[in-house]
């Protein structure tokens, strides 16, 4: 059994200056092994899920090299910082993300955000994140969804709105090719919010539906 060191220590400085102890070395080289086999076993159950599309997976599968592939102790150091940041997540199982997913879905209902489901999560994680020029990282965070839904209350963008938005986003995204989807144009930081009503926020080509009532009325 590798020595376990606490949680602050994982960083690659600590790490890399671990490094030079022989004894400590040697702990250092089995902590990552083990971590790199829980990984390895996590990353494997999420395949042939729907969250081999996630985040989680794509950012994780495949960068745990062997020891041997690994090329100095400052590579060493920096996988180990993100392997233990990974495997202590509690977003790295399938269970730990489904989860999070409620807990999401149901903070947004209690926000009025009732039109997001488990089956439109994650189209509406892209729809923010082209709003928020992806600095939203991952819609499981309760915290950051606090912060952007707080931010669109003060700007008088209601969870009607939004729906209406998030509605004619997807039917867009339906009818381009696959490999246009999601590449849609993105807003500058003074646009983010104001431009939940501005006819070019998404480059679309049409204009949102409170715009087309004030054109009718």
């Amino acid at each position: 059994m590798a020595k376990r060191y606490y949680d602050d220590f994982y960083n690659p400085r600590n790490i890399q200056y671990a490094l030079s102890d022989k004894e400590e070395r040697a702990n250092i080289l089995r902590d990552y092994s083990e971590m790199r086999k829980i990984a390895n076993r996590r990353l494997e159950n999420f395949k042939g899920t729907e969250w081999e599309s996630s985040k989680q997976y794509q950012m994780n599968a495949g960068k745990y090299k062997k020891i041997s592939d690994i090329k100095d102790d400052t590579e060493l150091a920096h996988l180990l910082t993100e392997l233990h940041g990974f495997v202590t997540s509690s977003t790295s199982t399938v269970t730990g993300l489904k989860q999070q997913r409620n807990r999401t879905i149901e903070t947004l209902h209690e926000r009025g955000y009732t039109f997001i489901n488990k089956g439109n999560l994650r189209q509406f994680g892209d729809f923010m994140e082209d709003i928020r020029q992806r600095q939203l990282a991952s819609l499981y965070d309760s915290a950051r969804l606090a912060d952007v839904f707080h931010m669109a209350e003060k700007k008088g963008v209601t969870p009607g709105a939004l729906a209406e938005r998030f509605s004619d986003y997807e039917k867009h995204q339906a009818h381009l090719p696959p490999e246009q989807r999601n590449s849609l144009k993105r807003a500058s930081s003074k646009e983010l919010w104001e431009g939940l009503n501005a006819d070019d926020l998404y480059n679309s080509g049409f204009p949102s539906r409170s715009r087309k009532k004030r054109a009718n009325s």
